[in-house]
C-alpha cells in the first residue's frame, strides 16, 4: 500500500473512525449527538491525539476504519 493512501477521505468519516475508536464502540451509543457538542473533554483530548497519530502515520487508518465498521457491522468493501 502507498503512503498516504487513505481510505477514507470525507470529514465526517474521520469523526466516525476517531470517535469509534475513541469509545470503542461506535460513538453515538456513548455521546449524545451531535458529538462536537457533547463532547467531554476526555474524549476530545483522546480524539485529538488519536487524529494527530494518524496525521504522522504511527497508527494505521486503515485497522481503525476496520474495527470501527465492524462495531457499526458494516460489510467490508471489496475491491476487484
Amino acid at each position: 500500500m502507498k503512503k498516504n493512501t487513505w481510505p477514507i477521505h470525507n470529514d465526517h468519516c474521520f469523526m466516525r473512525v476517531i470517535l469509534d475508536n475513541v469509545c470503542g464502540c461506535a460513538w453515538y451509543d456513548v455521546i449524545p449527538s451531535p458529538a462536537y457538542q457533547n463532547l467531554s473533554e476526555e474524549y476530545a483530548i483522546a480524539a485529538a491525539q488519536l487524529a494527530k497519530r494518524i496525521a504522522c502515520e504511527s497508527v494505521s487508518l486503515h485497522t481503525l476504519n476496520e474495527r470501527s465498521k465492524h462495531w457499526r457491522k458494516k460489510q467490508y468493501r471489496l475491491d476487484f
